[in-house]
């Protein structure tokens, strides 16, 4: 991180009790790169290649927090095909980011992240420190939503991040684990995810519009990825499709993973 961004970033971090909150709205758009097996192959076709959703992020002078916008369509991880041997197959995709019950929260001044995560069922809080992005700034500026906005950039293990950020925002914070720049992101590209802000909402919250997540088991970042890993290999393993049938059609449901960059 070079000189001029600490500097930045200090000056924030005392300015951040005198910052804006309301919320951010932002479409996400996730890249699918879907593994099929052979017996599927011939609905390769059928497939999304890209998921679409709306999150939130509520901005207060202490706390935000990210979480799906509430809808009722599930169509984006959940639907229906008919293969070559005409049998009713149920695809489920799993995205651990793309559950409407899921949660951000960051502690502003400790830089503690407690995410609300769930899998198969099971409900988790995955707590640590908010990841430390090496950003550096470009030079390049920008206008979007109407805010003036500078662009930063880092390189997180074998992904390149890309952010805009307004100082008009004046608060350390982005959408999923992403911020520590000194004004708010409204638009981040990281790997094969974009988030675009669609909406600023500058206005108090309500009391009681943050709160930190509590239910779940707490974990590590690195314990759930395991615990994730380990189920999927078990599915894998035993097979990821159930049959039932329902009204005398043959019902399969499957799970599989998307490669992520």
């Amino acid at each position: 991180m070079n000189s001029h961004l600490t500097l930045a970033l200090v000056v924030c971090t005392a300015s951040i009790v005198q910052a804006q909150q309301g919320p951010v709205t932002y479409t996400v758009t996730t890249q699918l790169d879907i593994e099929l097996p052979p017996e599927l192959a011939d609905m390769q076709d059928q497939f999304p290649s890209e998921q679409v959703t709306e999150r939130i992020l509520l901005i207060d002078e202490s706390a935000s927090s990210m979480r799906a916008v509430p809808t009722d369509d599930s169509a984006q991880r959940q639907r229906g095909f008919q293969n070559a041997d005409e049998q009713d197959v149920q695809v489920v995709f799993r995205d651990s980011g793309a559950d409407g019950d899921e949660q951000t929260h960051v502690d502003l001044a400790t830089g503690v992240i407690t995410e609300k995560r769930s899998f198969l069922g099971r409900a988790f809080r995955v707590v640590g420190e908010r990841p430390d992005v090496p950003w550096r700034l470009t030079g390049e500026r920008s206008e979007f939503l109407g805010y003036p906005c500078q662009q930063a950039v880092a390189q997180v293990d074998s992904m390149t991040v890309e952010a805009w950020f307004t100082t008009e925002i004046p608060a350390p914070v982005g959408p999923d684990v992403y911020g520590g720049l000194p004004g708010a992101i409204l638009v981040l590209a990281a790997g094969d995810r974009t988030f675009e802000a669609t909406g600023v909402d500058l206005s108090p919250l309500a009391p009681g519009a943050i709160e930190l997540p509590t239910r779940g088991d707490e974990v590590t970042r690195e314990e759930f990825a395991a615990i994730v890993e380990e189920r999927i290999r078990d599915l894998e393993t035993t097979g990821l499709s159930t049959t039932t049938s329902r009204d005398g059609t043959r019902r399969t449901t499957r799970v599989f993973r998307t490669n992520r960059n």
